[in-house]
């Protein structure tokens, strides 16, 4: 058994009591007991009732005594209540130094105020069963705290709307209620592209979401790439292809996110080709367009001067001599389109076979005057005849109304010189045409 200020006390009452014990002398006893009645005679008689009720005589006082003069030293034990786990294993050692340190100094107890530490943001509380309470550590116990342990969590936020989700770490024991909220977005591999279904030697654009510390990886699935944030591509065979975009970490170069495969077809083109090649029939030259063209249903053909045709194979007239650019743009069923350019060369003027003079004097030859072309062609026309002086003299609309050189306004034969016509006609595009020319008036 451990020696404490209890068992010392124990001891006191012990040898108190063997020192005030006297021989008892039984003669006095003897003589009281006959006086007694029988029933009770024998208590008195035992020597054990009185050493007790010696030992009672003398404890009691000697309690009294030693509990009021030591009350305000009653041993104490501390009880740690902390549960931060952010203190460290220095602290707790010195927190049980303190507690030895106090329950063995023999109930002598500094009641001088100490300094407690608080080593995290949640304050740790130290209560101390008996009289004295809540001490505080000791300025050794402060210094021997070690820095607070941080531990960080990362969780996904939910997303809103049209937010994309985020990694939220929180370090605990900071900020509001002990905790500081970062916001690091996550990496994404999404992106948009100009187009899922386009043509052959069409240029696609695809475009990812702009992101810090991230680079770019594009695969275009025909063994093309790219590293660009918005990547151009164009696409030169037809078929379908399979677009993916890796985005890669700039700190530490892993990849941090794939986007889904994505599906890109790609249609053919029509295979284009023309020729022109230069006619005449019945004094009227025109160009006959060849049409070549695999894989197409639409045709569009710009002449060069200003008109478009739509049929397949057309011919065309050209008025003046030149060199003209024709253009063919086919069509196909996808919606696909493709356009070849070549020159076309006129060497003559054409003016619907207009004569340069007549001779209106009656003698049956070269009396009148018309375009030739207006003869053949089967349109419907107006010719006009204008004078320098006068003038619109005359105006027909039939091949067989030509001018006989007269002046309908006053119904005279006109006078020899120069005189412009002007022929106009819808053409069977529907487009109006219209020559114009001098014709020389001779008698």
């Amino acid at each position: 058994m451990n020696k404490n200020p209890l068992d010392r006390f124990e001891q006191f009452l012990q040898d108190a009591a063997n020192e005030h014990i006297e021989p008892l002398d039984m003669q006095p006893w003897e003589a009281i007991e006959k006086k007694l009645p029988k029933g009770h005679a024998g208590i008195f008689k035992s020597p054990w009732l009185w050493g007790a009720a010696t030992i009672l005589a003398i404890a009691l006082p000697m309690s009294y005594w030693y509990f009021t003069n030591n009350q305000d030293h009653t041993p104490l034990q501390l009880v740690d209540t902390t549960s931060n786990e952010n203190v460290s294993n220095s602290t707790s050692n010195s927190l049980n130094s303190s507690e030895n340190m106090l329950t063995n100094s023999n109930n002598e107890y500094s009641n001088a105020p100490v300094e407690t530490t608080d080593a995290s943001s949640t304050a740790n509380e130290s209560k101390m069963v008996g009289n004295l309470s809540e001490p505080k550590i000791e300025q050794p116990v402060k210094e021997a705290i070690s820095e607070t342990k941080t531990t960080t969590t990362t969780q996904l936020t939910e997303p809103k709307g049209d937010q994309l989700p985020t990694a939220v770490n929180t370090p605990q024991g900071s900020g509001q209620n002990g905790g500081l909220f970062v916001e690091i977005p996550t990496p994404l591999a999404t992106y948009t592209a100009s187009a899922y279904h386009a043509c052959e030697g069409e240029t696609v654009t695809f475009t990812a979401k702009k992101q810090d510390n991230v680079d770019y990886l594009w695969s275009f699935g025909d063994g093309s790439y790219s590293k660009d944030r918005v990547a151009k591509h164009t696409f030169t065979a037809s078929g379908t292809y399979t677009v993916n975009l890796i985005v890669q970490s700039k700190l530490d170069k892993n990849v941090v996110a794939k986007s889904d495969d994505e599906s890109f077809t790609i249609h053919p083109s029509p295979i284009i080709s023309f020729d022109v090649i230069l006619k005449d029939e019945n004094g009227i030259p025109y160009a006959a367009f060849v049409n070549r063209t695999d894989r197409a249903i639409k045709w569009t053909w710009q002449t060069g001067d200003g008109e478009t045709l739509t049929e397949k194979e057309p011919n065309y007239t050209y008025h003046h001599r030149g060199n003209y650019p024709v253009t063919l743009t086919a069509e196909n069923e996808f919606g696909c389109k493709k356009a070849l350019t070549q020159p076309v060369a006129i060497t003559e003027d054409y003016n619907l076979l207009a004569p340069n003079s007549f001779t209106p004097n009656g003698d049956g030859i070269n009396d009148y005057f018309i375009p030739v072309a207006l003869t053949i062609m089967d349109v419907e026309f107006v010719m006009t005849i204008i004078s320098p002086t006068e003038g619109i003299i005359f105006e027909s609309k039939s091949i067989s109304r030509p001018w006989d050189g007269s002046n309908h306004k006053t119904g005279s034969l006109c006078g020899e010189g120069a005189y412009k016509w002007v022929v106009s006609y819808v053409n069977k595009y529907g487009k109006t045409e219209q020559f114009t020319g001098v014709v020389l008036l001779l008698k």
